[in-house]
Order: structure tokens, then sequence, then C-alpha cells
């Protein structure tokens, strides 16, 4: 009895000094484990004990956590914080919450230079560890640019050295985003190839699948394939079934999964804890860009906003904006892709159904493109356009006949010439008329009976009568913007 006193004292006084000690707390592992009660010892930053320590163990502070959950450091698997590092690097949003790690060159986006990226944060010192994925998107436009093809043999190997090079700088595996450009126009057996070189370094396959509603089978099937033909984990970023119309599918998704994991394939997915997503329309940016040059009539929206109404829920609006940070880097800035059109088509992307965006840097007129992967700063100037943005956000936020999921809201496409786009959006008798002029001459619009009555114009403040079969003038490259409240009733 003697000796094994003695020898735990001996043991404790061996045991090196704990800077905290956390006792009696509810400790979880990480491993799905049940939890046990336990105490932890760190020391210098590091967890140096785990278990029942002795009543003796040496530490210069002890808390109690009696009746509290300890655990490791969480790892958020899917951030983004790209461009947000410098920015905050004590990283309060997530250590708040008690995430130590994070994931980011997520959905097929991610910094090409991964090297120089992990040196720029090593010296930031930021506060939590940071891991990165390698962007399919940037190695295909590293290579192809926004080319809707697939790649040539010598062009694959070249986004293979890529990849490779990537996953030697430490990433740990491939991310895709299937539904951006470049990464839609990848085809499977290139996402294999590419998830081949990402495995030989230990990595994963990370993808935001291809379709998240209607054909979410078919897109998880492709995610599972990749995953078996490279032979590496296949991680399914945040898992979802977009519209009302795929409620319920929940229990077959996860039954395909248990299938291939009980298989032996190795595959996960994340979520995030909230119903709602956010995506570009990017179908319309290309096509309002191609309109600008000359190559699309105007008509052609009518014939997309039919399409991607049907392609979406009820309950669904897309983002719609005139620039954003993808397209400013790679396709320039929307002076250099519409020119005089700019200001005109952020008027008709703001007061269509859907959710204006405005990018940083338009309300002061940008016209530089800002490079994608390194800081670079926006010369504010003295906001030019900051007044003519409000007037815009504004009427969006406050007209009743522009907000969005309102069931009483009505969108009417009005007549109007050649190379002029003109629609109407109506609750009861509020009304908002908008005219937008894409060619290089003054145009005449001749109004239908439905949009009589008094109007403001938005921008000038003038009112303006209008009658039924009434012309309209609407400047070369310019707009006009007539709003009409509700009558006020006196109680």
């Amino acid at each position: 009895m003697m000796w094994v006193l003695g020898l735990a004292q001996v043991v404790a006084a061996q045991t090196p000094r704990a800077d905290i000690l956390i006792r009696n707390g509810r400790l979880y592992d990480g491993t799905g484990n049940a939890w046990i009660i336990g105490d932890v010892a760190v020391r210098a930053g590091r967890i140096e004990a785990v278990g029942r320590l002795p009543a003796d163990y040496p530490a210069e502070t002890v808390l109690d956590a009696r009746g509290l959950a300890v655990a490791p450091g969480f790892i958020d698997v899917h951030t983004h914080i790209e461009d947000d590092e410098l920015r905050q690097p004590t990283a309060d949003n997530f250590i708040y919450d008690g995430v130590t790690t994070v994931i980011t060159g997520n959905c097929g986006s991610s910094r090409l230079d991964l090297r120089r990226y992990f040196q720029v944060i090593d010296s930031a010192r930021i506060s939590v560890n940071v891991a990165s994925l390698i962007g399919h998107g940037n190695v295909r436009k590293a290579v192809l640019g926004r080319a809707r093809r697939g790649p040539s043999e010598e062009e694959l190997r070249r986004m293979e050295a890529l990849v490779d090079s990537a996953m030697r700088a430490g990433a740990v595996g491939l991310s895709s985003g299937l539904i951006y450009v470049p990464g839609t126009y990848a085809r499977t057996p290139e996402l294999v190839r590419l998830a081949r070189v990402a495995a030989r370094h230990g990595g994963l396959y990370a993808t935001h699948m291809r379709n998240e509603g209607d054909s979410v089978a078919f897109a998880l099937e492709e995610a599972l394939r990749v995953g078996r033909e490279a032979a590496l984990p296949v991680q399914i970023s945040h898992l979802k079934l977009s519209g009302p119309q795929n409620w319920g599918r929940t229990a077959g998704l996860l039954e395909r999964l248990e299938t291939a994991r009980r298989v032996g394939q190795e595959v996960t997915i994340d979520q995030y804890p909230y119903t709602a997503s956010s995506t570009y329309a990017l179908r319309l940016r290309y096509l309002l860009d191609s309109i600008s040059r000359g190559q699309q009539p105007t008509a052609a929206i009518d014939k997309y906003l039919q399409v991607e109404r049907a392609r979406y829920p009820a309950s669904t609006y897309l983002m719609y904006f005139t620039s954003s940070h993808d397209i400013n880097s790679w396709d320039g800035t929307e002076y250099e892709r519409l020119g005089p059109d700019a200001q005109t088509q952020a008027v008709l992307t703001a007061l269509l159904p859907g959710i204006p965006m405005v990018y940083s840097g338009q309300e002061a007129a940008l016209k530089k493109r800002l490079r994608f992967f390194d800081k670079d700063t926006i010369p504010w100037n003295d906001y030019p356009l900051q007044d003519f943005y409000t007037r815009l956000l504004q009427l969006k936020k406050r007209h009743p006949a522009l907000r969005n999921g309102d069931p009483c809201s009505q969108f009417t496409r009005l007549p109007s010439p050649t190379g002029t786009y003109a629609f109407a959006r109506k609750k009861d008798e509020a009304a908002v008329l908008t005219f937008v002029n894409l060619t290089n001459k003054p145009q005449t619009v001749t109004l239908p009976a439905t949009a009589a009555g008094r109007f403001q114009d938005v921008f000038s403040a003038a009112t303006v009568e209008l009658e039924p079969q009434q012309k309209l003038t609407v400047p070369a490259h310019g707009w006009r913007v007539l709003e009409k409240q509700a009558a006020q009733t006196t109680p």
C-alpha cells in the first residue's frame, strides 16, 4: 500500500503542469461515442490528457465543468472564407460557435495557387485552422476559360497537373460546383480523371452536385460514380431537396447513401441548418450580354422568363444583376460588356420579378476588373451612382407591386418596339411601369389602356398623367420608370 502511494506521488511529481484543467465535464470525443464524465488537461495550447485524472493533477487554472459539455473544436466543412481571412483574422464568428477548423475551396471555387494561399494564411496568424480543397472550376478556367466543351487530352493533362500541384501544396481534395460556369460544362469522365489525381494524394471529392431538385437522384449517382471510379471518399455538399414537389424524397436519398456505404463506398454528407438557398441567375446575365452585343433580340427575355419559371417552383426567386465577383474578374466590368446599356440593364434586372443584387463598387461606377485570387482595392471615388442605385432599391423595397411572393402581384409584358423591353407590375391600384431602350436611338412606346393614370417618374420625381394610347418617349440606351401608389382611403 505504501509502495502504490509512493509511486502515485512520483507520477504526480513527473506530470507536466497543465495550463488549464477542466474537471467533471461531459466529454464528447467527436467519434459518435456516448459521452462520459471526465477531465481534460491543456498545456501550451494542446490537449495533454483526457479521462478521470488524479485529484492532485497539477494545473495553473482549474475549471469545474460539472453539468456542461466538453468537446473538441468543431470542424466547419463548408465555409467559402476566401477574401475574409485578412479582414477578420480573429475569426470571431467561428470561434464563438466553437469552430476551430474550417474547410474552404468548396463548390469548385478555390485559390488556384494554394501554396501561396497557405503562406498568406500562415502570415495572417488567423485564429482557426484552415484547410482547402482545390476547386475544379478554377482549374478548368485556368486551362479552358469559359469554353463550353470538353477538354482535349493535352488540356486534360494540364488540368491534372494543376490538381497535382495543389494536392502537393496541401489541398485535402477536389471540389466541384456543377451548377456553376464553367463546372456545368464538365462531363463525368473529366471529373473522374481529376479526382484520381486527388486520390493519389489521399484526398477526397466534395461536390455541389449537378442538381438538387427534380434530378437530384441522377446527380447523386454521378457523384457516387466519381468516387467509385476514382477510388476516393465522396462528400456531398449541402444535401437538400429544392422545391415543394421534391419534399418527401429524403428517405429515398438517404437509403441510397446507406446502400453505398453498406457495400463499402466511403460517402458522407453535410447540410446547413436553414431552409433557404441563393444562387445567381447566370443564364439571364449571359442573355443580356448577348442582347447588348446585338446577338439576340429583347424578345428572348420573354422566352427566358418562361423557361426559368417552369424550371423552379413558384416560391423560388432568382438573383439578377449586371456584375458579380466572377463576372467582373473573368468577363469584364459591366461597362466593358454592356457599354452604354450598363445602367439601363441595371434598371431591368432590379425591377424584373426576382432579387436584385448590387456588386461592390457599382455605386462608385467601378470600371476596373478586380483580381479574382488576390487582394484588390476598389477606387470608391465620389459614389457617382449612389443615388441611381438607391432610388432603384428603395422602390423595390417600398412598392407593394414589387414584393416577391405576393400572389396578388402581377407581371404583364407591355408591347414595345424592337430593341426595347417594357413591362408593368401591378397589385390592385398600385403599379410600376418599366421601359428600357437598348438601342442607340430614342424609341416611342404606345401605352395600352391598362397603363393609364397618374404616375410619378422615379428618377425625375415629375408627375406624369398617362392616357390610353398615349405615346411615351424612351431615350437611347435609357429608361423610364413610373410608379403609382394605391389610392389612400379616408377612414
